[in-house]
């Protein structure tokens, strides 16, 4: 009998072979840094503006919840969605998508 239930469930490595960061872990880590970056213009831009969430989401054709996951940095913009929300900010995408070294 295998009594898997009483043994501790096994860690994810977090480096390769060497002890560098996988693959892996760094592209997941450019996409969080990604969507976070995305998060901040999304939320400044709007704060900026007096736009409320409900209001950018109108805009969007979408929900609140939709745009609370770009700025909390849960979700990133769909691509179809960034000409639509730069219009709605007054901003071009290249001002949306620069970012910097933090």
């Amino acid at each position: 009998m295998n009594d898997s239930a009483d043994q501790p469930a096994r860690a994810r490595p977090t480096t390769g072979r060497k002890g560098i960061p996988s693959k892996r872990l760094l592209a997941h880590a450019d996409e969080r840094t990604f969507r976070v970056q995305i998060a901040r213009r999304i939320q400044n831009l709007r704060s900026a503006l007096g736009i409320t969430q409900s209001e950018l989401a109108a805009h969007l054709g979408a929900s609140q919840g939709r745009i609370a996951h770009y700025e909390t940095g849960r979700g990133a913009p769909r691509f179809h969605d960034v000409p639509v929300i730069c219009r709605a900010l007054g901003c071009d995408p290249n001002s949306l998508f620069e970012f910097t070294k933090e």
